[in-house]
């Protein structure tokens, strides 16, 4: 970890940018906001003015600053959000947790709706572009700005009602500026209208979900009082109940101590040969066999950031075992299935991993879980994420319980 505080380094060194890599990596990995802020303060002081090393170092600057925007400058968000959204979403950083995390950190219920107004207008001013031809909105002719695609998402959805993936997605289908986009600049304005819409209607999109996944810190996970957009009427949400928030709170504290506990040292993350599945695999299996759980999940969130789970669930070192303990908690006849990537099949793996060979109970292997789905979530497989959550009646931890029937495997 490089000491910016008591050393002078050479930013040109290949080293030192290797470093920052790595050290950029680790903050996120850990979830060390406050450390990772510390940390682009030093960079950015060690950088000055010189443009070339500001290019060089823009992607750590980028990934770090939205990383630990809870707690940066008005001046540095306005600058993240005007014009490097997208360049930070094409990083995989999930920008719309960042966002939601500053209002929530530093305003309270009375005033976060001003700062999620002022975040919003700052969006509606972006001037990042995508790719393509000048939008066609009503009888406008405009630029591809992000701006402008905010106009678009807008003139085909009217903001007077509640918005999140339904919408989003359709739009993408119905709109003839987003038809002509590529598939990838399509992917990319989805995050973007996920943002944008995370802002507008607070809580809305959790809200859907009956089960409260730890996508995100809990304190993302809340229902929004009202709220009103620009010219548009109010649009009414029903405030959370004070029994609700205490719930939030005391869930979120019963889930970091029993993290805490499985994982006192925090996890180990593999270097060198990280970026390969079958050698993490490797290091999985033997990891399992020294009963190191901070380097097994470790492993699974390389696994994950790689998007190489189907290489876990079909590995040859599990794959017998994992058949075993299927046929015993839910009967045979499922083979087939097992071999494909889906949340229940995510599920019952992760389950036999954790609570199998660790000999965990339940809600143990659901805390351990619940700490993977956040790298779900950041790495852009967010249909697997809804394999466990937290009880906000009961304060436990569960797993979404499989069934199987037909041949089929599914949640009940």
């Amino acid at each position: 970890m490089l000491n910016w505080q008591q050393e002078n380094y050479n930013l040109r060194d290949s080293q030192v940018i290797q470093q920052v890599r790595q050290d950029t990596e680790l903050f996120m990995l850990n979830w060390q906001i406050g450390e990772a802020g510390d940390y682009l303060n030093g960079l950015v002081k060690a950088i000055g003015r010189d443009e070339e090393l500001k290019q060089l170092y823009q992607e750590f600057t980028i990934k770090l600053g939205y990383f630990a925007l809870p707690f940066r400058e008005n001046s540095e968000v306005e600058e993240l959000l005007k014009n490097n959204l997208l360049k930070t979403l094409k990083l995989g950083i999930e920008a719309g947790w960042s966002i939601m995390q500053r209002v929530f950190y530093l305003y309270d219920d009375a005033l976060d709706w001003q700062e999620r107004r002022k975040l919003i207008n700052i969006l509606n001013d972006n001037q990042e572009t995508l790719p393509g031809p000048q939008l066609i909105i009503g009888n406008q002719s405009l630029r591809p700005a992000l701006a402008n695609w905010f106009k678009d998402y807008n003139y085909t959805f009217d903001l007077s009602f509640p918005r999140a993936n339904f919408e989003e997605v359709s739009y993408l289908q119905k709109s003839a500026n987003a038809r002509k986009l590529r598939p990838e600049d399509k992917n990319l304005l989805l995050e973007a209208l996920k943002v944008y819409d995370d802002l507008i209607y607070p809580g809305y999109r959790e809200s859907l979900n009956p089960q409260l996944a730890f996508s995100r810190p809990l304190s993302f996970i809340r229902i929004a009082n009202d709220f009103d957009v620009g010219p548009v009427k109010e649009i009414k949400f029903t405030p959370a109940s004070e029994e609700q928030k205490v719930n939030y709170q005391k869930l979120q504290e019963n889930y970091q101590q029993i993290l805490t506990q499985l994982l006192p040292n925090g996890v180990t993350v593999t270097k060198g040969d990280s970026h390969i599945p079958e050698v993490i695999l490797d290091q999985l299996n033997n990891n399992l066999a020294l009963k190191d759980m901070a380097a097994v999940i470790g492993n699974l969130q390389n696994l994950i950031q790689l998007k190489a789970l189907s290489s876990l669930i079909k590995s040859k070192n599990f794959i017998a075992d994992f058949d075993i303990y299927v046929e015993a908690h839910i009967g045979q006849g499922f083979k087939d299935e097992l071999t494909r990537l889906t949340p229940e099949v995510l599920g019952l793996f992760l389950q036999y991993l954790l609570a199998g060979k660790f000999k965990l109970n339940l809600e143990q292997s659901a805390v351990l879980a619940l700490h993977l789905i956040k790298f779900l979530g950041q790495s852009g497989q967010q249909d697997l994420m809804t394999i466990a959550y937290g009880d906000l009646k009961t304060g436990a931890f569960k797993w979404r319980e499989v069934i199987g029937e037909n041949g089929k495997l599914s949640f009940k």
